[in-house]
């Protein structure tokens, strides 16, 4: 009799235990973990800020602070978090100043000088640590491409009642290079420093060190 109590106990558990496991549901796969997710995430990198020619002549022709602007693409790995990031970049810095010169006795010259570049090439971002790892990632970079250099002199002469004007511009595609270091803030703003190597045009060298803010989404 309490072999067979003892038996029936024990169907009893059995079963209760088979209805359970039946009726549980099946639990959730664990999320993303944050660093992943952001390495999938922003590709596209939006900046704005200055350029500083390093050259002495170009400085007092032009001026010594440039607007810059620049974008990336970037390829981050869709398989694993990797704190290297291939990317497409275009870049570009300019500036025109105007000066004129009058004697006073009816003579007058101005002339503007136009000076700018523009950068198209590859390049890596290397976190500083692992991706979105928190609210505040740094990170290197470097970049090669080739660069559209452009100088352009404009020329008005008065003189005796009687005006002329002229113009000369120098254009050169060339090899160049950039190195960059910043942080990046909540996966999506940034503060960047660079120097930008985009060769010289009949002696005059086009580089310098840039300073930008910007966002990526």
């Amino acid at each position: 009799m309490q072999k067979t109590v003892i038996l029936g106990a024990l169907c009893l558990l059995l079963c209760s235990a088979g209805a359970h496991a039946q009726t549980s549901p099946t639990p959730a796969p664990p999320p993303v973990p944050p660093a992943a997710e952001a390495a999938t995430q922003k590709p596209i990198t939006l900046k704005l800020g200055a350029f500083f020619p390093s050259n002495s002549d170009l400085k007092d022709a032009v001026g010594s602070t440039f607007f810059s602007a620049g974008t990336e693409y970037a390829f981050p790995s869709k398989t694993n978090v990797s704190a290297l990031v291939p990317l497409a970049y275009l870049d570009y810095a300019g500036r025109s100043k105007s000066r004129s010169v009058n004697d006073g006795q009816g003579n007058s010259v101005s002339a503007t000088l136009t000076t700018s570049t523009v950068g198209l090439g590859g390049g890596v971002r290397y976190y500083l640590g692992a991706p979105g790892a928190g609210t505040t990632s740094p990170y290197l970079g470097a970049g090669l491409g080739v660069y559209f250099d452009h100088i352009k002199a404009d020329a008005n002469v008065s003189s005796g009642g009687q005006s002329g004007s002229g113009s000369s511009s120098l254009n050169k595609t060339q090899l160049g290079f950039r190195l960059n270091a910043g942080v990046e803030f909540q996966q999506k703003y940034l503060v960047e420093i660079n120097y930008t190597n985009a060769g010289s045009v009949e002696g005059t060298r086009i580089d310098g060190f840039g300073l930008q803010a910007g966002v990526r989404f």
